[in-house]
């Protein structure tokens, strides 16, 4: 029998916000034709103006070389409307209660996220060719690398969404969701039957979702519900009509679940019906879930309660009162576990560099799993010197795309790589979510981090870099098992593509970044 098709939405819930900003869009434009009227060229060439000094702002401002490319050649080409989006997408500045709200998050995890000498020098010594990338996370993202914790990975949603079901039955104390797609389907109603159950027996639950992500996805009447259940709700970063690059940009692509301080969930797996493969969204979907027990859930813990006390802006907050949440079970050593959160407001990129570290330390292979592929130049140098090195570089990425002009976009990467001797292949049973890195048998992680802009410096992000782990043969068996079931790219079929793709894929290669 065949999976259902997922089901449309028949109320646009963000319809008010959306009418209101064309509303804005609207009235722009007719001021712009009034002018015009008026004063015939002149509005065309104040608006040519602004983009030229709008293009020089971009090329000191923005650090990426790609990223001032695509926004400078949109704002010459089409001054109007390349000003526009550049007010919606493309200004990374901060309001001065979001700067405010991050130095009171800093200073309230200051001293609770710390690693342990002991632990940093195990590692250099177990892993040496190794250090560097845990050290890039210590210091460009606050964290800390731990022993005493268990890793499982699970090569499925629908594996790991047992997982989750089977741990949160056991919660006692607390459960802390964050999630950037909160969906009705089976798999929430999975999830909240036990979070009614246990809110009702006392432990405090909390659910925090992107509101971007999830719009569209609820049923009327979510939040109240879930609040007289007991369920605390929080959205993240709630869309406003007001033309603002914060409400468009500045996402919580994170997946996190952390139970009694315990146990730990991440991985690519929101809380929607595809990634269960319950519903048949692009064919099989591929994603994956990564469980963690014992000492390194503390970051996780931390992790959603700073996110939590941001999305409510709230005064300075002590952090101290949850040192009651720490893990309290013990486990055996199960190698190096490091959990890392990367936020697009501060100026370091702690989940690209990862990525680049790994690809650049790697001696014998480096094995990705993205459904994005849209790089910087920077990405493409590293993977392109680590293959022209005899490094066996192998990405996978989806044969059947989410988003078609994303899919091409994707697709528009392959030829450089290809040609440094990266081995591309595309998942054909359908769409992979999965986001992976696994090296020389070594080292790995898995976590929500896309190879795109918008990952790398758009959104709030979370993954698991592990050392020695058995999580990190389970990643690298799956990714040779995924291998086997996708079609390799080879450099001289891509070349002979119809030229109407090549032009197509030409333009969105150079846009990309504003993707």
């Amino acid at each position: 029998m065949d999976k259902p098709k997922r089901a449309k939405p028949k109320i646009i819930r963000w319809a008010p916000a959306a009418l209101l900003i064309l509303a804005q869009v609207v009235f722009v434009i007719w001021v712009l034709y009034q002018l015009t009227i008026r004063w015939s060229w002149t509005p065309f060439l104040v608006f040519e103006g602004l983009a030229i000094v709008m293009s020089v702002r971009v090329a000191y401002k923005q650090d990426n070389p790609s990223y001032k490319i695509s926004w400078i050649i949109v704002l010459l080409l089409l001054p109007f409307v390349g000003l526009l989006l550049y007010l919606f997408m493309g200004r990374r500045g901060l309001p001065f209660w979001m700067k405010k709200s991050i130095v009171n998050i800093s200073l309230g995890t200051h001293g609770l996220l710390t690693s342990s000498p002991e632990t940093e020098k195990s590692l250099g010594q177990q892993f040496p060719m190794h250090e560097r990338e845990s050290l890039l996370l210590a210091r460009q993202g606050r964290s800390p690398l731990y022993q005493g914790t268990s890793t499982r990975f699970y090569p499925l949603g629908e594996l790991g969404y047992q997982a989750m079901l089977e741990e949160l039955e056991k919660a006692q104390r607390f459960i802390f969701l964050e999630y950037f797609i909160v969906s009705a389907g089976q798999m929430w109603d999975g999830i909240h039957e036990i979070l009614r159950r246990k809110a009702k027996e006392g432990v405090d639950v909390r659910l925090m979702y992107d509101d971007f992500g999830s719009m569209n996805s609820h049923p009327k009447g979510f939040r109240s519900q879930l609040t007289r259940e007991g369920i605390q709700v929080r959205p993240f970063n709630r869309i406003d009509p007001r033309i603002s690059n914060f409400y468009m940009n500045y996402r919580d692509h994170r997946k996190i679940l952390v139970i009694d301080g315990n146990v730990g969930f991440t991985g690519g797996v929101n809380l929607a019906d595809e990634y269960i493969n319950v519903v048949d969204a692009h064919g099989h979907w591929k994603d994956c879930v990564l469980m963690l027990k014992g000492e390194a859930v503390w970051s996780f813990t931390m992790m959603f309660l700073g996110s939590w006390h941001f999305s409510a802006n709230e005064d300075p907050y002590d952090h101290t009162r949850y040192l009651s949440l720490r893990p309290t079970v013990q486990v055996e050593d199960d190698g190096f576990v490091q959990p890392y959160g990367d936020s697009p407001l501060d100026n370091v990129n702690p989940a690209e560099g990862v990525y680049m570290q790994m690809i650049y330390n790697a001696r014998r292979y480096v094995y990705i799993a993205t459904p994005y592929l849209i790089l910087d130049n920077e990405m493409v140098t590293a993977l392109c010197t680590a293959a022209s090195s005899g490094v066996d570089v192998r990405i996978v990425t989806p044969a059947h795309g989410d988003h078609g002009y994303v899919h091409m976009a994707t697709r528009s990467s392959y030829g450089s790589l290809l040609e440094a001797g990266v081995r591309i292949y595309e998942y054909t049973p359908g769409f992979i979510h999965s986001k992976l890195f696994v090296s020389d048998d070594q080292v790995a992680t898995v976590g929500s981090v896309n190879m795109d802009f918008r990952s790398f410096y758009l959104h709030f992000e979370c993954g698991v870099w592990m050392a020695g782990s058995q999580a990190v043969t389970q990643v690298r068996d799956d990714m040779l098992s995924t291998m086997e079931q996708s079609e390799e790219i080879l450099y001289e079929v891509w070349k002979r593509r119809p030229w109407y793709v090549k032009v197509g894929q030409m333009f969105l290669h150079l846009i990309a970044p504003m993707m």
